[in-house]
């Protein structure tokens, strides 16, 4: 079955589990009640974020938030390759398989990096890149996946310390949000300014204690 189909059926399940919720893929934007939803039509409205077996950047991961009033309330993302199971509720820690986790205490010059490259709009290319040489002089060591959610997982779980790209859709990083800020972790954009997990735009995921490394990005 293709990761299309895939997503399609996952959505749907998703839906019938939560009827009033709105539910948004990578891919598509699925139908509830003969109606195609977009975005809520008020805040009150919950909406389901479903990342949905993209393999757009050669990764297959699942990852669904649940939102409501602009808030994450519960997150999951899993990785079947490696079966990481990431999960939380909003003030009630964040757990990997079960077992509770927690950013490191590392600072920038013991980093770790990951980054997106925001290959989608290439206007963007010129400063991803900037950071990453940034980041590069100023940091440890750098590494690239391809999975905007499990990167900001890494975080969470202590394997890394900064993550970043220059503009991801919601379903990319709604979920792994709630995740790193349940294991002790910040999420902004690039400019210091806070996370709307219902808009688009860039990602600074870290540890907390490299945070602030943000005022001195290119």
């Amino acid at each position: 079955m293709s990761t299309a189909v895939l997503s399609v059926v996952k959505a749907q399940a998703v839906a019938q589990q939560y009827p009033l919720s709105i539910v948004i893929g990578a891919d598509t934007v699925v139908e509830l009640d003969g109606v195609m939803m977009g975005k809520p039509k008020d805040e009150a409205q919950a909406r389901e974020m479903l990342t949905a077996l993209s393999d757009k950047t050669h990764t297959v991961h699942t990852g669904i938030a649940l939102c409501c009033r602009g808030e994450v309330r519960y997150a999951v993302v899993y990785n079947p390759f490696i079966e990481d199971l990431f999960a939380a509720e909003k003030g009630c820690g964040a757990t990997l398989n079960g077992r509770p986790i927690y950013v490191s205490d590392h600072d920038a010059a013991h980093a770790i990096c990951m980054c997106g490259s925001t290959i989608y709009d290439r206007s963007y290319t010129d400063r991803s890149f900037a950071i990453m040489r940034w980041l590069y002089d100023h940091t440890l060591d750098f590494r690239r996946f391809g999975s905007a959610e499990l990167d900001i997982c890494q975080v969470a779980a202590g394997r890394i310390e900064i993550f970043f790209e220059c503009r991801l859709s919601p379903w990319d990083f709604a979920a792994g949000s709630l995740i790193l800020q349940e294991a002790g972790g910040s999420l902004t954009r690039l400019d210091g300014s806070a996370i709307d997990p219902r808009e688009p735009g860039s990602v600074w995921a870290t540890n907390g204690k490299c945070h602030e490394m943000y005022r001195e990005l290119p």
